[in-house]
C-alpha cells in the first residue's frame, strides 16, 4: 500500500480464477446493452450507476471490495490484489456522502493494470481519472474525502447496482451502463450474444432500407409555408395579399376600394352620392 494504515480489520478471500482476456473479447466486441439481453436482463445494474468520466468502454475481471459507508481502507488494501485487466468493483452500499475513490487511487490503478471501476458510492476527481483514461461507474461526486479506518473485505461476493457480483465475474460496460456476466457463464453469453447482434443489425438495415428518401415524398408540413417542389398546389392565402402566382384567381375584395385588375366589375355603392 501506499498509504500507512493497520489492515487487520480487512479480510481477504483466497485467490480466485479469472477470465482470460481472450476469452472476454467477444463480449467486448458487443453493446452492454446486448450482453444484458442475452441474460434475459437479469444482471443489468440499474441505472443510477453512470458513466461519471469521459471514456466508455469498460471490460474485464471483477476485483471485489466490501466497504463501510464512507471508508476506503478496504479499496486501498484490494489494490496489492490486483491483476492486469481487473475491473475495481466496490461496494459503498449507496452513500454518496464521501468518495471512495478519486485521482491518486486512480494513479495507483493504471499502476496495477486495473481497467476501470464500478462504484456503488461517490468517487471524485473526476477530470484527473479521465485523463487517466479510466472508465469510472458511480452513484456520484463529492469533493469530500473518505475515512481509512475499514472494516472491509476484499474477493467475496458484493451487491452493486441491484446486482450481485463475485470476484472474477466479467463486467462489461458502456455509455448505457454496466451488465455483469458470471464466470460460469461467460462462454455461453458470448456465443449467445453474436447472434443478437447479427440480428439487430439485420433489422437496423431494414428499417434504413424503408426510410423515404425521394425529394418528393416530403413529410407532412405542418409550418404554414409553401411546399417548394409542389408550386403548383397553392394553399389558402389568409394575409390579405393577391397571390403572385395566380393573379387570376380574385379573391373577395373587403376594403373598400376599386380591384385595379377589375375597373368594369364596380362594387355597390353605398355612400349616395351619384357614380
Amino acid at each position: 500500500m501506499f498509504i500507512v494504515a493497520a489492515t487487520d480489520s480487512v479480510l481477504i478471500a483466497p485467490s480466485w480464477e479469472r477470465v482470460t482476456a481472450e476469452e472476454a473479447r467477444r463480449l467486448g466486441e458487443a453493446p452492454a446493452a446486448d450482453v444484458g439481453d442475452a441474460l434475459q436482463r437479469m444482471t443489468v445494474m440499474d441505472g443510477g450507476i453512470r458513466l461519471l468520466t469521459e471514456r466508455a468502454a469498460l471490460l474485464g475481471n471483477a476485483l471485489t471490495v466490501d466497504v463501510r459507508s464512507g471508508d476506503n481502507l478496504a479499496i486501498h488494501r484490494a489494490l496489492d490484489e490486483a491483476r492486469p485487466g481487473d475491473v475495481l468493483v466496490v461496494n459503498g452500499h449507496g452513500d454518496i456522502t464521501r468518495a471512495l475513490i478519486g485521482g491518486l487511487i486512480g494513479e495507483i490503478m493504471v499502476n496495477a493494470g486495473i481497467v476501470g471501476a464500478v462504484v456503488d458510492g461517490a468517487i471524485r476527481d473526476v477530470q484527473a481519472l479521465s485523463e487517466l483514461g479510466l472508465p469510472v461507474y458511480a452513484r456520484a461526486i463529492t469533493p469530500a474525502g473518505p475515512f481509512k479506518e475499514g472494516p472491509g473485505a476484499i474477493g467475496v461476493p458484493v451487491a452493486v447496482g441491484g446486482v450481485v457480483v463475485a470476484p472474477g465475474d466479467v463486467l462489461v460496460g458502456d455509455a448505457d451502463g454496466v451488465v455483469v456476466v458470471p464466470h460460469r457463464r461467460v462462454r455461453e453469453v458470448a456465443d449467445t450474444v453474436g447472434g443478437i447482434v447479427d440480428r439487430q443489425e439485420a433489422l437496423r438495415q431494414r428499417i434504413l432500407a424503408a426510410r423515404p428518401n425521394h425529394p418528393k415524398a416530403a413529410r407532412p408540413d405542418h409550418t404554414g409555408a409553401a411546399r417548394p417542389d409542389q408550386p403548383e398546389a397553392a394553399r389558402a392565402d389568409h394575409s390579405g395579399a393577391a397571390r403572385p402566382d395566380h393573379p387570376e384567381a380574385a379573391r373577395a375584395d373587403h376594403s373598400g376600394a376599386a380591384r385595379p385588375d377589375h375597373p368594369e366589375a364596380a362594387r355597390a355603392d353605398h355612400s349616395g352620392p351619384a357614380r
